[in-house]
């Protein structure tokens, strides 16, 4: 009779075992043994062992192996699949029986051997018995239409194709109302047992300790699900068909998962996600691409077992030696397999040929960042400071010698003293077989060399890696080789601390997780994995404590009145849609707790709406500085305040608008009180409707402004302070908006300070009126206001850096302020034709540049110091009246420039120029001056191009006073100025009082009367104190005509006048020396002033 012989395999995460049915050790391992050497001798002919079973797996089919030296026939199939088993419907290898028959008892198989006269039986084992509770059917039913069973779930992807159970149990409620996924780990385990209800190794009863002596990190697993499914929890485990996959194909079908546990679960709760080993870092993967693709997970907890985040540590001295044995040894073929997987050459620091794709994955995790939508919880299975106790010996040395073979040896090295060298890591030395003629034994000799880093991984801070004693039991296991425990070290560290918390706590980097919870230093390491008391304890209170929440309504007509969160558990917790009415409060933190304690809240994702209605309260911390209140209120989730409720934000707490969540304020007052905080990230929005305010009481509250906010139309809403209160509006980032609809104004007034940080920016824009009064702006490097709609600007001081800007397409007006440093530049002409887009009204302005560009201005009472103004195509009349304007030498350009405005008037009047390079250029512009007085430039006015410039009373300009100037006038290719009987006064000068050069007629003579001159030649003509009839001005002016290049150009004065002390208008008031005009007065085309009879003048004041 054929002896039946059975293989059944399981393969665990990088560990190995043989379960075997009536046989021996010693002939499961040679069956093995035998197929693995022929598939090597002929490999076109048949899969790998590994691959055969798994397609065996999903086929319900079994096989057999005919050994080629006319053995037992040995049947192949996965552990588990005990019946409604078939043969195969196609030969899988060459020493495959044929001719299967099924018998009369319709579960026996019988067949032939190839070139063997022997039957061969096969006769199905019962089915196994029952460890875990028996998974429920999910809510979704069947998920794909071609599943084999209800818990089948298969996603396609430009990745291919992810698939895989999600077995699922529901609470004891019966609802599924709180779903709780846990992901699967590294898995490299062939098929499964549908039965046992498993893909691979670990399965839906491991989960439950069914396997503790394989995974032993299990064992208090059952402690955490029993304790949420009383809870009213539901479980949803997820098992890899394929447990090596890469991180990123295996993301797909958590993400399919999380959708299909968003869409059927009957409540608005949020989801908790967990994963182990590998499964941590497939969970944070999902939740950040899903934020990424701006895909709503709903997921308010994330939660992450001893995952390698930055990757785990196989020896290399196993490696090495699994390496050596994949030649000659079945099971350290499939462990080579596993090592070298998709999964393993991601995430194994010394994975064989993977160093590459390695580097990848965690380059990839750094970009990739962690979860910002969830609070994240981290396990380390180890302590930051307790490295593995390791002998300084090898990892393995085995040795054993026969007389008449020889000596055998097995040796995987442990790290080199030093390290950061290249050394041999393993060797081996077995004999495998005998020449078929004299007996003589044939050798498998072999080594490896490896990179050993300078620092030892084995015995860094890291969980228990126990690979070494599972390749040493398979190797027992086969019956060849008898490996004493005095013969290797079990274990080496696994999973880095920093590792598995994604931060080198020891180097002082600051955690990634939220939350982290590492072993006692009297209990390190820990089996990887494993949930110890600390771990357990922290994840039920994330979960359980973090899941109470406010009621849907409160208030005097509802069941309850008051809610409460308080930080006495430490952990976040979460509130859901809530209405609070008339008589209803929630209070976050601020009862009986200590000052620095924090209680903080977050919404529950996905639509969730708290609403303060008329009466009803939401206080953040108190009064009393008991404890603080943080309230987070997540993505495409508001916080409504209506006319009558009260939401306080007191001392030390805060309101965060997350990207895509909204603060909504109708016609109600937000209250903030000393160090206190609201802040709007990128992508948060706030409404602030029907005269809406932000109340700032106290010292040292503060607005971040990252988002928008955004002032509805016909709202007149403030923000501002009571008493003097100091609080500050802090611009971050460059997507800070202000946003104001039509007929709507914003007011921001009160002892602040708008503060723009480094390279930050932010944008006002809308129909409406922004109003800033009694504030300061300060503006840092590189950060820039972008203005689009009206400002005014009242009592303010805005100061910052000379790379700091303002930039405006819209009117602006600023009164009474001082402005330092930083630039501003103004182009409206989308805005009223441009016309007035500054008004700049009794300001001091020092070391900065104004650029202004197609647009108007009306420049009154201001000092200038240091200050660059540019005016380039100016629109309609514009005003330069009583300003002081002082240069500076080493700032290249005119202190004033005019240019390109020639289609309209710009009135410069009673202005006073002193000292530096070039007081005033007028460039291809028309310009009125009129009393202006210019002292110690080295140009005092310089004319460029075909400008029209009016220095005379009968065009409503003249009276201007030139006095210790190097030249007066500067004429640059230019028209003339027209000065004739203008008034003017030409003082001293340093050099000339016209220089220049002009396209002028040769032998012409330039005649101007009706001025001053005291720097004139008195030899022509002369007369008495330079009043005589005619004389020439002292000049130097050259014509550029082509007939006559270079030509001087004498200047003759005919009738000069004597000195002008007052520009006349009128009889001298208590305001002499100023402007007779309002600023919203009429002007003509010249900029002369429209009186309200109708008539024109100059209106000015003795001077």
């Amino acid at each position: 009779m054929l002896r039946l012989v059975i293989i059944s395999l399981c393969f665990f995460p990088l560990i190995l075992t043989a379960q075997t049915t009536q046989i021996v050790h010693s002939e499961l391992a040679l069956a093995r043994q035998a197929y693995h050497s022929q598939w090597q001798l002929v490999p076109q002919y048949a899969p790998p062992i590994a691959d055969l079973l798994d397609s065996l797996h999903w086929r319900n089919e079994f096989s057999a192996f005919c050994p080629t030296d006319g053995g037992d026939a040995i049947i192949i199939r996965n552990n588990g699949k005990a019946s409604q088993l078939s043969p195969p419907t196609t030969p899988n290898h060459p020493w495959e029986p044929i001719g299967w028959i099924l018998k009369e008892d319709s579960v026996t198989w019988e067949s032939k051997c190839p070139g063997d006269s022997v039957i061969f039986v096969y006769n199905p084992s019962s089915s196994r018995s029952s460890c875990g509770p028996e998974p429920d059917t999910p809510p979704w039913g069947s998920a794909s239409s071609n599943s084999p069973d209800d818990w089948w779930i298969e996603t396609v992807s430009e990745l291919g194709v992810s698939n895989g159970s999600a077995y699922t149990r529901l609470g004891i409620d019966q609802s599924f109302d709180k779903p709780v996924i846990i992901v699967e780990g590294f898995d490299f385990g062939i098929g499964g047992n549908m039965e046992e209800h498993r893909h691979g190794n670990f399965g839906w009863e491991s989960l439950f300790a069914c396997n503790i002596d394989v995974f032993p990190g299990t064992l208090e697993y059952p402690i955490l699900l029993d304790s949420l499914y009383s809870l009213g929890y539901d479980l949803v485990f997820i098992d890899f068909a394929d447990g090596t996959h890469t991180i990123e194909r295996k993301s797909k079908l958590v993400q399919r998962v999380i959708e299909l546990c968003n869409s059927y679960k009957v409540s608005s709760n949020s989801l908790v996600l967990l994963g182990a080993s590998m499964g941590g870092v497939v969970a944070r993967h999902a939740l950040c691409s899903m934020e990424q693709s701006g895909i709503e997970h709903c997921t308010r907890l994330y939660i992450s077992i001893d995952a390698p985040h930055r990757g785990a540590n196989i020896s290399p001295g196993l490696v090495g030696l699994i390496t050596l044995l994949s030649v000659p040894s079945s099971e350290a073929a499939i462990f080579y397999q596993g090592l070298n997987s998709s999964a393993a050459k991601q995430l194994v620091i010394n994975s064989p040929n993977g160093a590459a794709i390695h580097s990848a994955a965690m380059e990839m995790l750094q970009n990739i960042g962690m979860p910002k939508k969830s609070v994240n919880l981290a396990i380390a299975n180890s302590h930051p400071a307790v490295n593995l106790e390791l002998e300084n010996a090898p990892l393995l040395y085995w040795t054993e010698s026969w007389w008449w073979l020889g000596t055998a040896h097995l040796l995987a090295n442990r790290h080199p003293i030093g390290g950061n060298s290249l050394a041999l890591s393993s060797s081996c030395a077995l004999p495998v077989d005998f020449t078929p003629f004299n007996g003589t034994p044939i050798w498998y000799e072999n080594e490896t060399y490896s990179y050993y880093p300078e620092i030892d991984l084995d015995t860094e801070p890291s969980s228990l890696g126990r690979h070494m004693e599972a390749l040493v039991s398979g190797i027992n296991a086969s019956g060849l080789l008898e490996i004493s425990s005095d013969d290797y070290q079990p274990f080496c560290g696994f999973i880095p601390t920093s590792s598995a918390l994604n931060c080198n706590i020891q180097e002082g980097e600051n955690p990634s997780f939220d939350y982290i919870s590492h072993s006692n230093s009297w209990n390190s390491p820990e089996e990887h994995v494993a949930l110890s008391f600390l771990h357990r304890k922290m994840v039920l209170d994330h979960i359980i404590l973090g899941d109470e929440i406010a009621p849907s309504e409160l208030g005097q007509e509802a069941d309850q009145t008051l809610f409460e969160y308080n930080n006495f558990e430490g952990v976040v917790k979460w509130i859901g849609s809530t209405d609070i009415n008339s008589g209803g409060t929630i209070r976050i933190g601020g009862q009986g707790l200590f000052n620095d304690s924090i209680s903080e809240v977050r919404t529950m994702l996905c639509d969730t709406k708290i609403t303060v209605n008329a009466g009803g309260e939401l206080f953040l911390g108190s009064p009393y500085e008991q404890g603080k209140g943080h309230l987070r209120i997540s993505n495409n989730c508001e916080l409504i305040g209506n006319d009558g409720g009260v939401i306080n934000i007191y001392s030390g707490s805060r309101i965060v608008v997350e990207p895509g969540a909204t603060l909504i304020l109708d016609n109600m007052t937000l209250h903030i009180f000393s160090e206190a905080t609201l802040e709007i990230q990128t992508g948060g929005f706030i409404h602030l409707r029907n005269n809406a305010r932000i109340l700032f009481e106290g010292v040292e509250s503060e607005l971040i402004l990252k988002g928008e906010i955004q002032v509805e139309e016909g709202s007149n809403s403030k923000i501002s302070s009571v008493n003097q209160s100091i609080f500050k509006i802090s611009i971050l980032g460059t997507t800070s908006k202000i946003k104001i609809k039509t007929g709507a104004e914003l007011l921001i007034q009160g002892n602040n300070t708008i503060d723009f940080a480094e390279n930050a920016h932010c944008h006002f824009n809308g129909d409406g009126i922004l109003k800033i009064i009694d504030s300061e702006i300060h503006m840092s490097d590189n950060s820039i206001a972008l203005q689009a709609c009206k400002s005014n600007f009242k009592d303010i001081n805005i100061y910052g850096t000379s790379s700091s800007t303002w930039k405006s397409t819209s009117k602006l007006r600023v009164e009474d302020s001082d402005w330092a440093r930083v630039m501003l530049n103004i182009d409206s002409s989308n805005e009223n034709s441009g016309i007035a887009g500054l008004i700049s009204i009794h300001n001091n302005v020092d070391e900065c540049i104004w650029n202004l560009e197609n647009t108007g201005f009306k420049m009154i009472d201001n000092e200038f110091i240091s200050v660059i103004f540019k005016s380039n195509h100016h629109l309609g009349p514009c005003q330069l009246i009583n300003n002081l304007i002082e240069g500076t030498y080493g700032i290249s350009g005119a202190s004033v420039t005019i240019s390109e405005g020639v289609e309209s008037n710009v009135r410069i009047s009673e202005n006073r120029f002193l000292e530096g390079v070039t007081g005033l250029s007028i460039i291809n512009s028309k310009a009125t001056l009129s009393c202006n007085q210019f002292e110690g430039w080295d140009t005092a006015i310089h004319f460029k191009d075909k400008s029209i410039v009016y220095m005379n009373p009968l065009n409503g300009g003249g009276y201007n006073r030139f006095n210790s100037n190097r030249v007066h006038l500067e004429l640059d290719e230019s028209s003339i100025p027209l000065l004739d009987l203008g008034m003017n006064n030409f003082g001293s000068n340093g050099m000339y009082s016209i220089s220049g050069h002009l396209n002028w007629d040769c032998n012409s003579t330039w005649t101007i009367q009706g001025n001053y001159w005291l720097n004139g030649d008195s030899s022509y003509n002369s007369g008495n104190n330079g009043t005589t009839n005619s004389f020439q001005v002292s000049s130097s002016l050259y014509t550029t005509n082509n007939e006559c290049l270079g030509n001087v150009i004498d200047i003759n004065v005919e009738s000069p006048n004597p000195v002008i002390t007052i520009c006349p208008t009128g009889p001298t008031t208590e305001d002499d020396g100023k402007k007779k005009i309002l600023v919203n007065s009429i002007f003509d085309s010249s900029g002369r002033i429209v009186n309200k009879q109708g008539g024109t003048g100059i209106y000015l004041k003795g001077q």
